[in-house]
Protein backbone atom coordinates (compact mmCIF):
# COMPACT_ATOMS: atom_id res chain seq x y z
CA UNK A 1 0.00 0.00 0.00
CA UNK A 2 0.94 3.26 -0.81
CA UNK A 3 0.25 6.45 0.93
CA UNK A 4 1.08 10.18 -0.33
CA UNK A 5 1.31 13.10 1.99
CA UNK A 6 0.39 15.81 -0.26
CA UNK A 7 0.42 18.75 2.43
CA UNK A 8 1.55 18.26 5.75
CA UNK A 9 1.13 20.62 8.37
CA UNK A 10 3.81 23.38 8.98
CA UNK A 11 4.60 23.13 4.84
CA UNK A 12 4.27 25.62 2.11
CA UNK A 13 1.50 24.55 -0.44
CA UNK A 14 2.89 22.42 -3.15
CA UNK A 15 2.07 22.12 -7.29
CA UNK A 16 1.96 18.87 -8.67
CA UNK A 17 3.80 16.42 -6.28
CA UNK A 18 3.95 15.24 -2.87
CA UNK A 19 6.18 16.63 0.23
CA UNK A 20 6.50 13.01 1.29
CA UNK A 21 5.68 9.19 0.45
CA UNK A 22 5.15 6.21 2.86
CA UNK A 23 4.96 3.02 1.84
CA UNK A 24 5.32 -0.72 2.40
CA UNK A 25 6.23 -3.43 0.31
CA UNK A 26 9.53 -3.67 -1.59
CA UNK A 27 11.39 -1.27 -3.53
CA UNK A 28 11.19 -1.94 -6.89
CA UNK A 29 14.15 1.19 -8.80
CA UNK A 30 13.35 1.73 -12.45
CA UNK A 31 16.67 3.10 -14.53
CA UNK A 32 16.40 6.45 -16.29
CA UNK A 33 13.77 6.37 -19.21
CA UNK A 34 14.12 7.72 -22.81
CA UNK A 35 12.02 8.63 -25.45
CA UNK A 36 12.38 5.86 -27.44
CA UNK A 37 10.17 3.16 -29.16
CA UNK A 38 11.28 -0.66 -28.80
CA UNK A 39 12.14 -0.37 -32.38
CA UNK A 40 14.38 2.54 -31.24
CA UNK A 41 12.69 5.47 -33.08
CA UNK A 42 11.99 8.31 -30.83
CA UNK A 43 9.30 10.55 -31.72
CA UNK A 44 9.76 14.31 -32.92
CA UNK A 45 6.94 15.93 -30.97
CA UNK A 46 8.11 16.83 -27.53
CA UNK A 47 4.71 15.79 -26.44
CA UNK A 48 4.80 12.02 -28.22
CA UNK A 49 8.44 12.05 -26.36
CA UNK A 50 6.96 12.27 -22.99
CA UNK A 51 4.53 9.53 -24.30
CA UNK A 52 6.45 7.51 -25.00
CA UNK A 53 8.71 7.63 -21.76
CA UNK A 54 5.52 7.09 -19.49
CA UNK A 55 5.02 3.89 -21.80
CA UNK A 56 8.42 2.59 -21.39
CA UNK A 57 8.30 3.35 -17.48
CA UNK A 58 5.27 1.59 -17.42
CA UNK A 59 6.54 -1.25 -19.34
CA UNK A 60 9.85 -1.51 -17.14
CA UNK A 61 7.28 -1.36 -13.82
CA UNK A 62 5.51 -4.01 -15.04
CA UNK A 63 7.97 -6.61 -15.55
CA UNK A 64 9.01 -6.11 -12.04
CA UNK A 65 5.16 -6.75 -11.14
CA UNK A 66 4.53 -3.11 -10.27
CA UNK A 67 3.15 -0.22 -11.93
CA UNK A 68 2.42 3.54 -12.13
CA UNK A 69 0.59 4.01 -9.23
CA UNK A 70 3.84 2.57 -7.04
CA UNK A 71 5.58 5.43 -8.28
CA UNK A 72 7.12 7.05 -5.42
CA UNK A 73 9.40 9.55 -7.11
CA UNK A 74 10.21 10.82 -10.32
CA UNK A 75 13.54 12.68 -11.61
CA UNK A 76 12.23 14.69 -14.73
CA UNK A 77 15.38 16.51 -17.04
CA UNK A 78 13.72 18.73 -19.64
CA UNK A 79 15.92 20.66 -22.26
CA UNK A 80 13.11 23.51 -22.77
CA UNK A 81 11.11 24.62 -19.89
CA UNK A 82 8.33 25.53 -22.83
CA UNK A 83 7.24 21.67 -22.50
CA UNK A 84 7.23 22.19 -18.78
CA UNK A 85 3.08 22.26 -19.30
CA UNK A 86 2.91 19.28 -22.29
CA UNK A 87 5.06 17.21 -19.36
CA UNK A 88 2.37 17.68 -16.90
CA UNK A 89 -0.76 17.17 -19.01
CA UNK A 90 0.89 13.58 -19.98
CA UNK A 91 2.00 12.84 -16.80
CA UNK A 92 -1.19 13.76 -15.30
CA UNK A 93 -2.90 10.92 -17.83
CA UNK A 94 -0.66 8.00 -16.35
CA UNK A 95 -0.18 9.31 -12.79
CA UNK A 96 -2.78 9.11 -9.90
CA UNK A 97 -3.94 12.18 -8.83
CA UNK A 98 -1.69 11.76 -5.77
CA UNK A 99 1.34 12.28 -7.28
CA UNK A 100 4.75 11.26 -6.22
CA UNK A 101 7.75 13.31 -5.16
CA UNK A 102 9.49 14.87 -7.74
CA UNK A 103 12.64 16.75 -8.88
CA UNK A 104 12.96 18.95 -12.44
CA UNK A 105 15.74 19.91 -13.73
CA UNK A 106 16.20 21.86 -16.99
CA UNK A 107 19.63 21.55 -18.99
CA UNK A 108 19.35 24.84 -20.88
CA UNK A 109 18.97 26.81 -17.36
CA UNK A 110 21.32 27.24 -14.44
CA UNK A 111 19.99 28.55 -11.20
Amino acid sequence: MTEFFVQPAGLPPVNGYSHAVSFTGRLVAVSGQVPMSPSGEVPASPRDQVRQVFENLATALAAAGADLGHVVKLTVFLTDLADLPTFREIRDEFLPADRPRRARWFRSRAW
